[in-house]
């Protein structure tokens, strides 16, 4: 994977977990500390992910983005 399909993925990623708003800070919430755990784990897209209860402790909202970019 080249650099910029690298950066391509993890814009993609931010877009898809709404992450927009705390891109360029720190993560503050644990919602936004899981997706970004996630998301992170996503950017190589691997064939297999082994998660384990990813969306426990999120809102309804939130455990919606994960389970769709997944």
């Amino acid at each position: 994977m080249t650099k910029q399909e690298k950066k391509e993925r993890i814009n993609n990623i931010i877009k898809e977990l709404n992450l927009e708003e705390v891109a360029d800070s720190k993560v503050e919430s644990k919602g936004e500390r899981k997706k970004t755990s996630i998301g992170m784990e996503l950017i190589l897209d691997p064939l297999i992910l082994f998660l384990d209860e990813p969306t426990t402790g999120l809102d309804g909202r939130t455990a919606n983005d994960v389970f769709t970019l997944l």
